[in-house]
């Protein structure tokens, strides 16, 4: 928001994803702007801008024309990003959760006896995000649970579900045993390995 070299006051955009923010920490009050398709943005002292199109004429001399639909989200908050929960608003516009239903008629027969509302799987962290859960490439009886630290603070994952799994080992993105790690460090991608809890 106040440039200072000359490379900074030359930029006229930065990129971001789902969301950036402008928090005055002294009147312990931000303003977030949360989109579901864009991805550059400025602030110049308290104006926020969002790049809509680009419309460049190189390469592609009709890039962008036509169209376009978009969804933005203004949203006013007290504190930081952090405490007013920015990341899961973006998520929750930018990806939202859709059900998948292969054969509807069957799941409308179904839907009389529908198991009940309930949470299937919690990463007891607020600052984890999660960003898959599969099942391992080479053992079907496993999965994969993957997060990242969205606040820049180490958190404890502690995996709840209603099915007999815990989250014992970290693994690499190849699915590899990490020995001896166990810790998620801020910003950090982690992937843990589910497996079934023995009687």
């Amino acid at each position: 928001t106040n440039p200072q070299t000359e490379l900074e006051k030359a930029q006229w955009e930065v990129p971001h994803q789902h969301w950036f923010d402008l928090t005055d920490a002294s009147q312990n009050y931000g303003v977030s702007l949360i989109n579901d398709s864009k991805y550059g943005c400025d602030v110049k002292n308290n104006v926020m801008r969002l790049t809509l199109l680009r419309s460049s004429v190189w390469p592609d001399p009709t890039a962008d024309r036509g169209n376009h639909q978009f969804t933005y989200q203004i949203y006013p908050h007290v504190g930081d990003w952090r405490s007013a929960k920015t990341v899961q608003l973006g998520y929750a516009l930018h990806r939202p959760l859709r059900p998948y239903f292969p054969d509807l008629e069957k799941h409308q027969a179904a839907s009389k006896n529908a198991l009940p509302a309930t949470s299937w799987l919690t990463l007891g962290s607020q600052n984890l995000a999660l960003m898959a859960l599969k099942r391992h490439e080479d053992f079907a009886d496993q999965w994969i649970v993957r997060c990242y630290e969205t606040e820049g603070r180490s958190p404890e994952l502690d995996v709840k579900t209603p099915f007999p799994y815990q989250a014992t080992t970290q693994v690499n993105l190849l699915e590899e045993t990490i020995a001896g790690k166990s810790t998620i460090n801020p910003w950090q991608i982690t992937s843990f390995l589910l497996t079934e809890e023995q009687p």
